[in-house]
């Protein structure tokens, strides 16, 4: 593994908020198909901000990383609502017909009108890499549930600094600083990873644990 300091890349804007369980809007569109106004409320942006970050998801996924705490069905609605406002889109991938969900270039642009993109853009999807990508997603609630929840994406790394090699994700581990995580497909070479986290290192951005 390996620390800088601590900056959460899900650090949404609080004003304009109010309570826990109040109106908590940031701004809202319009479902095309029920022709009405969608309140955006905190978890959907929460949501909308994940797929920024990790690029795909599963329905269970976006429920445990954005939704936790809300049933199955409310969460279902608020995503098909999403989809209708044409923030988010699904593919049916797979064998088993799994819905995988992005966020589309309507979804970007209201994070960015919003001032919540980060400097990030909209994911590119690679198909070839959507099941790394879930793979990713599903390490980085492994993390969550042993209490390490901030996390910081490969893309937020990747804007912080654009050099070639950068780990999957990190997690911040208290009073030590940002581990690298990598999720392989394929076993390589021990001196391959070996070289990747040494050069990691060097950075001054990652710890040794």
């Amino acid at each position: 593994g390996v620390a800088a300091t601590p900056h959460l890349d899900h650090a949404l804007p609080t004003s304009g908020y109010r309570g826990q369980g109040g109106l908590r809007q940031l701004g809202g569109g319009v479902s095309s198909k029920e022709n009405r106004v969608l309140i955006l409320l905190n978890k959907d942006y929460e949501y909308l901000d994940l797929l920024l970050h990790q690029k795909v998801l599963t329905f269970k996924q976006g429920l445990r990383l954005a939704c936790g705490g809300v049933s199955l069905k409310y969460v279902y609605k608020r995503i098909r609502r999403l989809i209708e406002a044409g923030y988010v889109r699904e593919e049916v991938l797979g064998l088993h017909n799994q819905k995988i969900f992005f966020l589309t270039l309507c979804g970007w642009n209201l994070l960015k009108t919003k001032g919540l993109d980060q400097g990030l853009r909209l994911p590119e999807i690679n198909h070839r890499e959507i099941h790394h990508d879930l793979l990713v997603n599903e390490v980085r609630m492994k993390f969550k549930e042993m209490g390490f929840p901030d996390w910081k994406s490969e893309r937020f790394l990747g804007k912080e600094n654009s050099q070639k090699g950068l780990p999957d994700g990190a997690f911040l581990l208290p009073a030590k600083g940002l581990v690298a995580i990598e999720v392989e497909l394929t076993q390589k070479k021990k001196s391959s990873y070996r070289e990747h986290f040494i050069n990691l290192l060097a950075e001054g951005r990652f710890c040794l644990c």
